[in-house]
């Protein structure tokens, strides 16, 4: 996502909780190798799909998964905790 790439990922694991299907790219079944197929067809095909999709998914990884991001998530948990 970080190279403003649209994803086609397994729904399996961490991953589907880092690609928004339908919107960064597609999530699909591990073994529907036919829809992997379909939707990667579809972003070969469809040039302006596939650079929305990679624009949304960059913007999700800067927003989302960058050490600044961390940090501020490290600095709220420690505010929150009893003193």
């Amino acid at each position: 996502m970080w190279k403003s790439r649209p994803v086609v990922a397994s729904r399996v694991g961490g991953i589907a909780d880092q690609v928004i299907s339908g919107e960064t790219g597609w999530l699909i079944d591990p073994h529907d190798l036919a829809d992997c197929a379909d939707r990667v067809c579809t972003l070969l095909d469809d040039s302006e799909t596939a650079a929305a999709m990679g624009a949304a998914g960059h913007e999700r990884a800067k927003r989302e998964y960058l050490a600044d991001r961390h940090l501020e998530q490290w600095a709220t948990l420690f505010e929150q905790l009893p003193a």
